[in-house]
């Protein structure tokens, strides 16, 4: 039990167990997360089967967040779309209605009611949410109704945006009062701060907790929590007042820090101008605040998302999707796919890459990462403006102009072979117990077989198939086969290819992974020099391990010198066996 208590308590300490569990939804926030990277752990379906509409009072522009427990939360009403529904939704995942909570009327600036904002879901499952009643609401899903806890009045102009609840309980939002906020978790303004126009943008938070908001003065603000009033960590312009590039969409920030964002193509409206189109630019802006490149389009009011590659996607008003590679100094367009109508919806990135991203043309549209060609596509009633929510489920969620929100989806399993984990070079003659790793993309446990093949020339050498009867959901699992011994010549190149079976699983472009490898004479090791540095065992060699088991490191340089129980693997009770020790007095590594 020691020895596994360390191991927990270094994978925990290297970030690969997070020191206290997420929330138990596979999307509880607009954008997904808090960095609103719009990418999901879960795939979504294959093709385009309608599950369940659900039909609201008025124009659903809003995002789908889902609960705890499977409910999914939608508002419905906002922009200038006149049916005054000033609702949010809760429905059954089944599609038919938990409760319906009223907010208040709308402004009296011309504005109907309604609820623009995708509910935060907190982690008691609170629902926070801003109305165009000018204010953010903080509601309790009891079951058969949505209890009020409390309302926090914002101004005297509405509320679009979407809140993102920070680890330290301040819930960060803001207004088209020309505001920013900070707020507690009973509805206590903590701080505010003024800006130079309208924020229609919803914020998103940094690793360090940072909040980055943009807004209608062509601004991206970082705040620190500062009582009464906001600390300004930078400021970046995009442009001047009147060029039109005023900010609408909300911010996406990449692994690095970078902030992701685009700029309106209309210049200022109602402050003594007239709205006019302008050439506008879609901007990365590095974690300090200095721009690092900008790429004309067409005007830009789709917030980003951001795939596990780094690609940035982005619609505009141009009717095209595009995808955008971050070179460093300067952006290169991977490719654009043109639809029938503006895209100022957002996109959504599923685990296997998949784009879904919907169009004025009322069309939804699910594109391949590779090239942007259609995977498959949905028409809607309506234009659509909201941005697609994946489920745990298989299930995707979208709303339409025509007052609906569409269930795609059939619900099938989806199980896919992540990586097949070879090293480079093996020893002649040595035995070795392939391993490869598979990932459960459903909520909900699986059944499955998966094979594993080695192949020299063409012609088989190695066949072993692994029935895996409960692989936990939302999870990749390693996986050990049978030992295989190498053949006895140096320098014969193998193949490897595991793949996985599953008769319901109609995903099957994820089903396979591949490697390569080749055999090589005795090479000197030192048994526990896992990174091959010369020296060890040691710290490095224990974080080494650890990366190739768990985030998709390199594979140790020799194989002997990794396999420290001698076992013919490359497994947890390696890792177990390093630790033990190196912290708790365990016998010395072994090898063969």
């Amino acid at each position: 039990m020691q020895r596994i208590t360390v191991l927990l308590l270094i994978l925990i300490a290297v970030g690969l167990i997070p020191a206290q569990s997420p929330a138990e939804s596979p999307w509880p926030m607009f954008r997904h997360d808090r960095k609103h990277t719009a990418r999901s752990d879960y795939t979504g379906p294959t093709t385009a089967d309608l599950y369940w509409t659900f039909q609201a009072q008025d124009a659903v522009t809003g995002s789908v967040t889902i609960g705890h427990n499977g409910t999914l939360y939608i508002g419905a009403g906002g922009y200038y779309t006149g049916g005054g529904d000033s609702s949010l939704y809760a429905l059954n995942p089944d599609g038919s209605l938990k409760w319906q909570f009223k907010t208040d009327s709308g402004n009296t600036d011309g504005q109907t009611s309604g609820v623009h904002s995708s509910p935060a879901v907190g982690d008691d499952g609170t629902l926070y949410f801003g109305s165009l009643d000018a204010h953010l609401y903080a509601v309790e899903d009891s079951g058969t109704y949505g209890k009020l806890k409390w309302k926090t009045n914002l101004g005297d102009w509405p509320v679009y945006g979407s809140p993102v609840i920070g680890d330290n309980g301040v819930i960060y939002i803001g207004a088209l009062s020309f505001r920013a906020f900070g707020i507690d978790l009973d509805g206590n303004i903590l701080w505010w701060y003024p800006l130079g126009w309208c924020v229609f943008s919803s914020p998103a938070l940094r690793d360090d907790g940072l909040a980055v908001f943009g807004s209608k003065d062509h601004n991206i603000t970082v705040f620190r929590d500062s009582i009464p009033f906001g600390s300004i960590v930078w400021q970046h312009p995009l442009g001047t007042f009147y060029d039109g590039h005023l900010i609408d969409c909300s911010p996406a920030i990449g692994d690095d820090g970078t902030v992701y964002i685009g700029t309106d193509g209309y210049g200022a409206a109602g402050m003594g101008q007239e709205p006019f189109e302008a050439d506008t630019n879609f901007f990365a802006i590095t974690a300090d605040g200095n721009r690092k490149w900008s790429y004309p389009m067409g005007g830009c009011e789709s917030s980003p998302a951001i795939g596990f590659d780094g690609t940035i996607y982005m619609g505009s008003y141009d009717s095209c999707v595009y995808a955008l590679v971050d070179m460093g100094t300067h952006a290169v367009e991977k490719w654009k796919y043109k639809t029938g109508g503006k895209v100022d919806a957002s996109p959504t990135v599923d685990a296997d890459g998949t784009i879904y991203i919907g169009s004025r043309d009322g069309n939804l549209y699910a594109l391949r990462p590779e090239d942007g060609s259609v995977k498959w596509s949905y028409p809607t009633g309506g234009g659509i403006a909201s941005s697609v929510t994946i489920g745990g489920d298989g299930y995707i969620y979208v709303g339409s102009d025509d007052g609906k929100l569409y269930a795609l989806g059939n619900g099938s399993p989806d199980m896919g072979a992540i990586s097949v984990d070879v090293i480079p070079e093996v020893e002649v003659n040595s035995s070795v117990s392939p391993t490869a790793t598979v990932r459960n993309y459903r909520m909900t446990n699986q059944a499955l077989e998966a094979v594993f093949i080695i192949e020299e020339d063409g012609s088989p050498v190695y066949t072993d198939t692994v029935s895996v009867p409960n692989a936990p959901g939302s999870t990749t699992k390693s996986i050990t086969f049978g030992p295989w011994t190498v053949g006895p010549d140096s320098g014969t190149a193998y193949t490897a290819t595991v793949f996985t079976l599953l008769a319901a699983d109609e995903n099957l472009p994820n089903d396979t992974a591949f490697g390569a490898f080749e055999s090589t004479t005795a090479l000197p090791y030192i048994c526990g020099d896992i990174s091959g540095d010369g020296a060890g065992p040691d710290i490095s060699d224990l974080v080494y391990l650890v990366d190739f088991m768990f985030t998709g490191g390199p594979p140790p340089p020799i194989f002997n010198a990794a396999d420290i129980d001698a076992s013919g693997a490359l497994d947890i009770s390696d890792l177990v066996y390093l630790v033990d020790f190196m912290f708790t007095g365990g016998p010395p590594p072994v090898c063969n």
